[in-house]
């Protein structure tokens, strides 16, 4: 199944490299009437390629499976995205795609709103020509470069409908793929820790899309252009009522008397892979671990305050508004022991 899917794409773009797949096919184009573009109704992933492989890929497809099946979406199966993606990462002839299997992670996949996940994690071993956005290039107009480190989105969409916000009862799902580089974060985030802000936007509350990554992002837009300056890393985000749920790409840790904390998203947020394979850590190696409400108070007097995403891994916070740290044990404890 893969090795025709490889030819099709090679003898019908023999001179074109592909970093974006619509549907399994080549392309950057969607129609104007898809739902994901017309409301935001769809959901993503993104995936980090670190060292030839993209992490953590069998852990995204079940929270996208998750996500897909709040929302009512039909998410396309796991052998057909893996197929696709094994394409779109097999066309540099310097190397191929192969997927195989770490067995030394126990499941993350036992946060709010989880049961117990698939013991697994699947990664795929791969090259990659790298090209600026979505576009294509010819091949003797492409840098030859293996890429070691990447960014991979995938995007579900409800697929095209008729106008209007009730979708049609019959609907194809649309699913996108799409790589890019990965962003030049200064390597001392990871060691020294960062400098983050305390955004103004407050997150609203809805239950029922709660810990979803959907499309509607609009929030984050904004809370992300309260600020222009390059030395701040990120912003954290507090709902009506004043707790703090997460960063604006990240998920949010603290230590409060030696005890791991990491705010309750039963309202709203987004629940990361990298804060379900945290949360899976500390309860296998008996790190005292608690998921509640977390006031501004807590944060800002906390012992440590690190955050989490599948690109970043584990920043830990230097410095929130007036405050500030020096030592960061817990950040590093779960850096050395996730490998991120």
């Amino acid at each position: 199944m893969i090795s025709i899917l490889i030819w099709i794409l090679l003898l019908s773009n023999i001179v074109f490299f592909a970093t974006m797949l619509i549907n399994g096919s080549p392309s950057n184009l969607i129609s104007i009437r898809d739902r994901g573009l017309l409301y935001g109704d769809g959901v993503f992933r993104t995936l980090r390629v670190s060292n030839g492989q993209a992490l953590h890929w069998s852990l995204h497809y079940q929270k996208l499976q998750h996500d897909c099946a709040a929302i009512g979406i039909r998410c396309p199966d796991f052998a057909q995205l893996s197929a696709e993606l094994e394409v779109l990462l097999s066309q540099n002839s310097i190397g191929s795609a192969r997927t195989t299997r770490d067995e030394d992670t126990p499941s993350p996949l036992v946060g709010e709103g989880w049961g117990e996940g698939d013991s697994e994690r699947s990664t795929l071993s791969l090259t990659l020509p790298h090209q600026g956005g979505g576009d294509w290039l010819p091949e003797s107009l492409q840098p030859k470069l293996e890429i070691n480190n990447c960014a991979i989105k995938l995007i579900v969409t409800r697929g095209i409908s008729t106008r209007g916000y009730a979708p049609a009862t019959q609907t194809t799902s649309t699913h996108i793929w799409d790589v890019a580089p990965l962003p030049d974060y200064p390597a001392a985030w990871s060691t020294h820790g960062i400098k983050a802000r305390l955004c103004q936007l407050r997150l609203s509350q809805q239950p029922r899309l709660a810990g979803i990554k959907h499309l509607n992002r609009l929030e984050n837009v904004l809370a992300a252009s309260e600020w222009n300056d390059t030395e701040i890393a990120e912003g954290l985000l507090m709902d009506a009522d004043g707790n703090v749920i997460e960063g604006v790409r990240s998920n949010l840790f603290a230590v409060l008397s030696g005890t791991l904390t990491t705010p309750s998203l039963l309202g709203c947020g987004v629940a990361g892979i990298q804060r379900d394979r945290v949360i899976s850590w500390a309860n296998t190696n008996n790190v005292p671990l608690e998921i509640r409400t977390l006031s501004w108070e807590e944060v800002i007097n906390a012992e440590e305050l690190f955050i989490v995403n599948s690109l970043i891994g584990v920043w830990p916070i230097r410095e929130l508004e007036q405050r500030h740290w020096k030592q960061f044990a817990m950040a590093h404890r779960v850096q050395l022991s996730l490998n991120v």
